[in-house]
């Protein structure tokens, strides 16, 4: 008989796994034969995309192969092992990409208005390195509906731009597929998964904190849910609905059939 700890984390693992497989059928995210590089931070997120995309592999129609990446910085030597040493006893092959990220950075760091996004860009290309290097054919990130509604937000604010995350896109020069399985997962249901689950959770400890928008973000969107509860939801799913002619980017007109009016 299942203890009542075991129920929950089934509770909160179909939830996440509902959720995930309606945003990989509805992006046609995983193919035949693909061989899917997941980038592990050793943190909640990545482990619950790992563990997800592993069981799906088990019942999937289709064949498909995984490899989890780990860039080295932020984390220690010994926190790398760990990570490396559970992906592998649950039969996950792993590599650690040893990296300069943490000089590069101390090197520009009276230069860069945003450590955190110039951090994600040098991570980037180390992870795009990596998947030529291993032949892989899609990058799979943990990002999750928090993160989309805290990007759109930051974007919206400080960037004047209406610009998430997309669920799947190609890098810039074309040669890399990205998806983001977990783009619909609330980060709650990704919480009390873990809380019932025994992955090796390891803490960002970047020497350089976090990002005090992000976090201002985070704050919001709470307060918002306490006060419309559902909020977060609704944000969203309002970004599957995106309604182009009622937004005024001159990009979007035919100037042409403007004319005429």
């Amino acid at each position: 008989m299942k203890t009542e700890n075991e129920k929950l984390r089934v509770k909160y693992l179909k939830r996440i796994s509902r959720k995930t497989g309606q945003a990989i059928s509805e992006f046609d995210m995983i193919q035949e034969n693909d061989k899917i590089m997941v980038a592990i931070s050793g943190g909640k997120d990545s482990w619950t995309l790992l563990h997800i995309l592993q069981t799906m592999k088990k019942k999937a129609p289709i064949k498909f192969d995984l490899i989890a990446v780990k860039i080295d910085y932020p984390n220690t030597n010994q926190e790398n092992e760990r990570i490396k040493n559970y992906c592998l006893s649950i039969g996950i092959s792993t590599e650690i990409i040893y990296t300069n990220i943490n000089k590069i950075i101390r090197d520009n760091l009276n230069k860069k208005k945003s450590l955190c996004a110039f951090c994600a860009r040098l991570r980037r290309g180390f992870l795009y390195t990596a998947y030529n290097k291993f032949a892989v054919t899609k990058l799979a990130l943990g990002h999750h509906r928090e993160d989309n509604n805290e990007t759109l937000l930051m974007n919206l604010f400080f960037s004047s731009q209406i610009k998430g995350m997309s669920p799947k896109y190609r890098s810039d020069n074309k040669k890399h597929v990205i998806i983001r399985p977990m783009i619909s997962v609330s980060e709650e249901d990704i919480d009390n998964f873990v809380k019932y689950s025994d992955f090796p959770i390891i803490d960002n400890n970047c020497p350089f904190g976090k990002s005090h928008e992000r976090n201002k973000m985070k704050k919001l969107l709470n307060e918002l849910e306490k006060k419309y509860p559902n909020i977060k939801n609704t944000i969203s799913a309002a970004q599957n609905k995106v309604i182009l002619s009622h937004l005024k980017d001159k990009n979007l007109f035919d100037f042409s059939e403007m004319r005429s009016l």
